[in-house]
């Protein structure tokens, strides 16, 4: 009886020892974990720094050299390393009267989605995103406000950073990754692009790193709470998650002009990317577009065994609020289909690789074959625009004489010119808009 009890003494005490152990060791876990939280950059530990250094080192020199741009010494800039290369660097100042800031054109909108599911606001917790961007003098989204470039971040946020969230296309709580089991692995195994950042509402004197626990900021993508507008920090992710073809924040600043490019897969032709961008303009601006897109609607295979379209952009009018009476905006619409006058290397490679040019994105490891295959058809698309633009707007070359049209020759059947279908005051306006140079001075956040 005497050692039946104390073996049951010796296996409760063992019992004891291997629960103080597991609580010992767990304490020291957690402290572990909270104090790594302290100082473990999450931004620079995932998947995003590795993504960041590949598109830096394949899209913008070794070094960077940049003389001033109107030959102001104040816009002048020194050789820098582009991991330093601000993008307030983009922006300069000048003094005229008083210190102002300008840009050179082209003004760039690098366009991110704000994480928004758990937003108060019913349209941005449906939505699970906001537009946000990223330029030489602004950075903010209307849901956050806005904050100058040169401020932000206290103004150390680089060009190669906000290029590598606008393309960050997987990462957890977007789209399709919002189910909440998918999401907590997704984050668990570190599979994420996105990037914690600052909110531009915040007060430039509260954005220390110091105070920042970037353990509470994984356990909130982790478990999907305050991923909203006003958190102290916001997460950002690929643009395309809110508007596919960065043309949404074009229409808020009401450009007469807008030309975007779909390189996305759409083996059904649907259009659907186009078919987004009219709806959330409409509803958020208040914005009508008017396109027709059945001229990029590819042939009957038993008919065209490379299924060419009859042309590879179509234009369609904008039509703003409020401007009742005044010429309407033009937006052109390239696609990546096959038409008519392509050179025979991109016809062959379509013949060898029927899904062209719809293959899926999944494949990111093209050969020199497949990437000049695309690069030559988006290249032979943009002058197909260019020529036939120059016969509608009747534009000349610097000597007075006519653009060529060499995509013309050749071809046993004439060709559709979507400029045409515009009104002649807004051919008219076109020709003036394209025959001069713009500058853009004092722009604002929204414009």
């Amino acid at each position: 009886m005497m050692a039946g009890y104390h073996a049951a003494e010796k296996i409760w005490k063992g019992d004891i020892i291997a629960l103080h152990l597991t609580l010992y060791y767990s304490v020291i876990a957690a402290v572990l974990s909270v104090w790594l939280g302290f100082m473990a950059d999450i931004n620079r530990i995932s998947m995003h720094r590795y993504y960041h250094d590949r598109l830096r080192e394949a899209f913008m020199p070794s070094r960077i050299e940049m003389g001033p741009p109107y030959g102001d010494d104040e816009c002048s800039l020194s050789p820098t390393d582009p991991n330093l290369f601000e993008l307030s660097d983009l922006a300069c100042a000048y003094k005229k009267n008083n210190l102002v800031w300008d840009v050179q054109t082209p003004y760039h909108l690098i366009n991110t989605t704000l994480s928004v599911m758990t937003s108060s606001d019913a349209k941005h917790r449906g939505r699970g995103g906001e537009n946000f961007i990223f330029s030489p003098l602004y950075c903010g989204s209307k849901a956050t406000g806005y904050r100058q470039t040169k401020d932000y971040a206290d103004g150390k946020f680089t060009l190669a950073t906000a290029f590598t969230i606008s393309g960050a296309a997987v990462d957890p709580n977007t789209g399709a990754t919002r189910f909440g089991p998918l999401a907590l692995l997704m984050t668990l195994f570190n599979v994420r692009l996105g990037y914690w950042a600052t909110n531009p509402n915040r007060d430039r004197n509260k954005q220390s790193r110091s105070s920042l626990n970037w353990f509470y900021l994984i356990m909130r993508e982790m478990f999907q709470t305050r991923m909203h507008e006003n958190a102290s920090h916001v997460h950002l992710s690929d643009g395309g998650h809110f508007e596919n073809l960065a043309a949404y924040e074009l229409i808020r600043r009401k450009c007469k002009l807008i030309v975007i490019g779909d390189a996305g897969a759409d083996p059904k032709c649907t259009y659907d990317t186009l078919g987004l961008l009219v709806e959330k303009v409409r509803v958020d601006f208040g914005v009508r577009i008017t396109i027709d897109t059945s001229p990029m609607n590819p042939r009957d295979k038993k008919e065209d065994r490379l299924q060419r379209s009859q042309s590879p952009y179509v234009v369609g009018t904008i039509h703003y609020p409020g401007e009742k009476g005044k010429i309407p905006g033009v937006l052109v619409y390239l696609n990546t289909v096959m038409f008519d006058g392509l050179p025979e290397d991109i016809n062959t490679y379509k013949r060898m690789n029927p899904e062209f040019p719809e293959q899926t994105t999944a494949d990111q490891f093209f050969d020199e074959v497949q990437f000049d295959a695309y690069r030559e058809l988006g290249y032979q698309a943009g002058l197909r625009m260019i020529w036939d633009a120059s016969e509608a707007l009747e534009l000349k070359t610097t000597a007075g004489d006519p653009l060529p049209h060499p995509w013309r020759e050749g071809l046993s059947n004439p060709q559709p010119v979507p400029w045409k279908s515009l009104s002649s005051e807004q051919q008219k306006e076109l020709k003036e808009m394209l025959n001069a140079t713009k500058k853009v001075r004092g722009a604002t956040p929204a414009g």
